[in-house]
């Protein structure tokens, strides 16, 4: 392999942070490929579309509800995305201490699903989903991959002069041994957390207006946040319906972690509707409740923050980038992608 002429760059990922490390660098002109298991990207800039009881089609956006833009590079990048038509900009309304509905932070929301956001970034790239890495081993100064395609059962053997792993820490750790390819132990600290994010259509009758955009309830015990879908750009419901997404609380989430997805379902709708009862100011019957599904996200919140936004060694041709790298959020994954591409250029000047 030969890193002085057009390297080949493999993204193992599609999240936000891979996805700005490839497109970033296939603007710039590197042959790039990127390898996913999932079966659309965005990692957790995800929408299910589902049909409800009712026959209406309802999209979740289960994944991270909104992004919050506050670098000034990634605001120029969130406004090329406001330009395409893949996002816009909402002011979600909150209810405050004395029960008044106020607009809190504009943030950025993909229209008309979150999932269009890194569809944009994506758009050009040589992208392979449904696949696994399951080895990665050096080779003639690159890397070669072994892909393992679902559905089929012979594995795909791919060469590569640099691989990015971009992707939770604790998951490149089963590919390769980070403190060591990095020279830095604090790779093996950082620990990411799960979350339950369940997902409800209701159909509450003339009171929609009464409910806010976004919701925290006060001492709840399972459910941390509630955003209220219908409500985003882009997005519609029939009168007198709602859709909504419940997060879990962080310490109820970990120690629910592997219980079933029917017992977190009947604990996180029933917290749910209690506190859309307390809103309403009346009880929801079962007859109100038209879908209710759950989602785990198993390494969904990264805690013990590193202090740097990536890594990247140009010896051996690897790169990591991911959320918790500098920040815990999908801005902060965007830029430890974007970041880890400047330090790939700048090493292979073109």
């Amino acid at each position: 392999m030969n890193r002085n002429k057009e390297p080949r760059v493999t993204v193992v990922g599609s999240g936000l942070s891979g996805l700005a490390c490839a497109s970033t660098l296939h603007r710039r002109g590197f042959r790039v490929r990127v390898y996913d298991r999932g079966r659309q990207a965005g990692g957790r800039l995800a929408t299910r579309l589902v049909r409800c009881r009712s026959g209406t089609e309802i999209r979740y956006d289960h994944g991270a509800p909104m992004i919050h833009v506050r670098d000034d590079c990634f605001r120029s990048e969130a406004k090329r995305w406001v330009q395409a038509g893949a996002a816009s900009w909402w002011q979600p309304q909150s209810i405050d201490a004395d029960g008044q509905n106020r607009p809190i932070e504009k943030v950025l929301v993909g229209v008309p699903t979150m999932a269009d956001i890194p569809h944009q970034l994506a758009a050009g790239i040589d992208l392979h989903q449904s696949c696994s890495v399951s080895d990665a081993r050096p080779h003639s100064g690159g890397w070669v991959m072994e892909i393992e395609r679902y559905g089929e059962e012979q594995p795909l053997r791919d060469e590569t002069d640099i691989m990015v792993l971009a992707m939770p820490l604790k998951q490149a750790e089963r590919l390769i041994d980070l403190p060591d390819m990095f020279a830095c132990e604090a790779l093996s600290e950082s620990e990411s957390t799960p979350t339950w994010a369940c997902m409800m259509t209701i159909d509450v009758g003339s009171e929609t207006e009464t409910l806010p955009d976004l919701y925290t309830p006060e001492h709840a015990s399972i459910i941390e946040q509630i955003c209220f879908d219908h409500r985003k750009p882009g997005r519609a419901c029939p009168l007198g319906v709602v859709s909504l997404v419940a997060y879990a609380q962080a310490d109820w989430a970990a120690v629910h972690r592997d219980q079933s997805c029917e017992a977190v379902l009947e604990a996180m709708s029933s917290s749910t509707r209690a506190v859309l009862d307390r809103l309403l100011g009346f009880k929801l019957g079962d007859r109100a409740i038209l879908d209710a599904r759950i989602h785990r996200w198993g390494l969904a919140r990264p805690i013990g923050l590193l202090p740097f936004t990536h890594k990247y060694n140009h010896d051996r041709g690897i790169g990591l980038c991911s959320d918790g790298m500098g920040g815990s959020d999908a801005e902060s994954a965007f830029l430890s992608g974007s970041a880890l591409a400047d330090a790939i250029t700048a090493s292979h000047p073109r």
